[in-house]
């Protein structure tokens, strides 16, 4: 995920994005059946609904999903933003299940993990009870699963600094070498 990303020309509007992700190993011998879910919520309100991108046969490497909410303008700093990404595998489900999986998946993260404490102990629970019914069949199950909660203000200070060659977000202008 890259994160917010202020848009130029429409002052200050901002997309929240993910843009790819990487497998070191798939689950699978060969390839696994990925699907990605990403969701947004603002404040007490869902924007639409998650996106969700069936990547197809993937292996190891680099892998481009391309999804995005905005541009939208931060009315209230001190507004929730809440984001999250699921990425499963599953070569052996009907698409019709597994994309209502992953919608109440984002749906449940959202609504429920909130403050929980551990995020990773509940994000396994939380996901073995809404994709129980498409996964562990072969190699199938989750592969990443994450939630992002900051505030507006936190959004807009992303954008304000520079990134260094690394990719790094540097506090200050000057700070980057």
């Amino acid at each position: 995920m890259t994160g917010a990303q202020e848009v130029r020309g429409l002052g200050s509007h901002y997309v929240i994005s993910l843009d790819k992700f990487h497998i070191d190993d798939t689950r699978a011998r060969h390839n696994d059946t990925d699907h990605v879910s990403f969701a947004l919520k603002v404040g007490e309100q869902m924007v639409g609904e998650p996106l969700i991108r069936h990547m197809g046969d993937v292996n190891n490497g680099d892998h481009l999903v391309g999804l995005h909410f905005g541009p939208f303008p931060i009315d209230n700093p001190a507004a929730p933003f809440i984001f999250n990404y699921q990425i499963v595998n599953s070569g052996h489900g009907n698409q019709d299940d597994i994309q209502k999986a992953l919608t109440q998946g984002a749906n449940a993260l959202v609504a429920g993990l909130l403050g929980s404490g551990n995020i990773w102990a509940a994000a396994v629970t939380k996901a073995t009870g809404w994709l129980g019914g498409i996964l562990f069949a072969n190699c199938d199950g989750p592969v990443a699963i994450d939630q992002i909660a900051v505030t507006g203000a936190d959004l807009m200070n992303w954008t304000l600094g520079r990134r260094d060659r690394g990719g790094r977000m540097c506090a200050q202008a000057g700070a980057c070498p």
